[in-house]
């Protein structure tokens, strides 16, 4: 995901000299310190995950933002989740009477979500909240967690699948097969599964930014994104690109998204 956004930046930047773009990483929180801090400036864009949506429906009264105070200003691309083990090569060998863990990338996040459907089925499982999905997976690879929930990318450098790697991917969200990937659902696990995919986008404050500001940005960024540099930086990850939506489609999606994370979330069984 930061590799998108820094190639949409550069090529924002090379296309025009009204504004000068910079990629600044705010994490924390499960997405709510990003989306704080660009909900309060000026001349800021939110690139996020469905984390942007979820987090308000896991913390109401901590995440400090309302979604409804957006605006949505670029359908980026939408990317399957997957779930890898360095001690487990199927789910056959996986025991379910005996304490289990799994990283996800913070809480409110669309990895936890997806983590919290695994502990639907294998109850023993406990999550354990990182910074990001690159430290979550380092924690596979090293032996302190059993399981980690991230994106394709970081999983095939160092998939066995691969040849050389140390890590086994055991599945996928998402409704298809993906590079001989199952899915969860396939698998046994919740339905819900096929529907919890990373559909990233970029938003704008509607409160500290004027539709004219609107209307610049979404200009320079819809044409950086369908550049050819930018759509192959979502392959790596099997990101789905959704950048050619149409304006009078955009708020629509929008409000999809924002109904579909909602559902999803008030569904989530809870953590043991």
């Amino acid at each position: 995901m930061t590799n998108w956004g820094r190639t949409l930046v550069e090529e924002a930047n090379k296309s025009q000299d009204q504004y000068t773009f910079l990629f600044d990483i705010k994490s924390g929180a499960g997405n709510a310190i990003a989306a704080l801090h660009v909900n309060r400036t000026p001349n800021t864009v939110l690139m996020s995950s469905p984390a942007f949506f979820i987090r308000p429906n896991f913390y109401p009264n901590d995440s400090y933002y309302d979604i409804k105070s957006f605006r949505p200003l670029l359908a980026q691309c939408a990317a399957p989740l997957v779930i890898t083990s360095a001690r487990y090569k199927s789910w056959d060998e996986v025991p379910s009477d005996k304490p289990l863990n799994m990283a996800v990338s913070g809480l409110g996040t669309t990895t936890h979500l997806a983590g919290l459907q695994m502990v639907s089925k294998y109850k023993n499982i406990q999550l354990v909240p990182f910074k990001n999905t690159v430290d979550s997976m380092l924690a596979v690879v090293a032996g302190t967690v059993d399981f980690s929930v991230g994106f394709l990318a970081e999983a095939e450098a160092w998939s066995t699948n691969k040849g050389k790697g140390t890590v086994n991917i055991l599945g996928i969200t998402g409704p298809k097969v993906i590079n001989g990937y199952p899915t969860l659902v396939s698998q046994g696990f919740p339905l819900l599964l096929s529907s919890i995919n990373g559909v990233h986008g970029l938003y704008i404050s509607t409160g500290a930014n004027s539709d004219k500001k609107y209307n610049e940005l979404r200009k320079i960024l819809v044409k950086s994104s369908n550049t050819l540099s930018v759509l192959n930086s979502y392959k790596p990850d099997h990101c789905q690109p959704l950048s050619d939506m149409l304006d009078k489609e955009l708020q629509d999606w929008f409000n999809v998204q924002t109904n579909l994370w909602k559902d999803l979330s008030s569904k989530a069984p809870k953590e043991q």
